[in-house]
């Protein structure tokens, strides 16, 4: 009489097990290089548009030909002494205006095209930075640009002061990568126009105040 009987399948638990590791190994990763991904797009975003800023206000000025004199006027003494400097702020107001269209116009449009930035760059570190391949990053506005100017007194010399008048401007960026997306406040200072002063600085305006 024949016998019949049931043959064990063997599974293959080695296998198995390996996929689970590889498996496991990706979580973990990725969710120690997400954060680090993230911080570093929002790094790069900063880095791309300071550039375009930087650009779009220069071409802005020159088009536009204002100097020192267009934003203040240094009021002095029979002797020469400085009693004043004044601020043209309608001319001031009229150029940020126009600055900072200028600007959000250049992000706006610049953000629908892809920049790419090496894998290496993302991961960190200086052994990988700018090796590997280019990774897709797209860089818009979230928000609106505002502006605000400020006054910066140095010492240029022996009774000399050097008054730069410097665009603040700032931001809220987008930054996304596959997978990874990251929203940052960005803000750069641009020189707009600078002049030295000969004589005696008042102590209150060379504060800024």
């Amino acid at each position: 009489m024949r016998r019949w009987g049931y043959r064990r399948s063997r599974i293959p638990w080695r296998g198995l097990l390996a996929i689970v590791a590889v498996v496991g190994i990706i979580i973990v990763l990725e969710f120690q290089l997400k954060p680090l991904m993230r911080d570093l797009a929002a790094l790069e975003a900063k880095r791309y548009a300071a550039q375009m800023v930087s650009d779009a206000v220069e071409k802005e000025l020159e088009s536009s030909g204002v100097s020192y004199g267009d934003f203040a006027v240094i009021q002095r003494d029979t002797n020469g002494k400085v009693l004043s400097i004044s601020s043209n702020v309608v001319k001031m107001n009229e150029l940020k205006s126009h600055l900072v269209e200028a600007v959000q116009d250049t992000l706006t449009s610049q953000g629908n095209e892809d920049l790419t930035v090496p894998l290496g760059t993302l991961l960190g570190g200086e052994l990988f930075h700018g090796r590997g391949p280019g990774i897709p990053l797209r860089v818009t506005l979230s928000g609106n640009v505002t502006a605000e100017f400020h006054n910066v007194f140095e010492d240029a010399g022996v009774n000399q002061t050097r008054q730069q008048i410097d665009l603040e401007l700032n931001a809220q960026l987008y930054a996304y990568l596959p997978g990874v997306d990251s929203t940052t406040d960005f803000s750069t200072d641009v020189p707009v126009a600078e002049t030295v002063i000969v004589g005696e600085v008042p102590v209150f305006m060379a504060n800024g105040k």
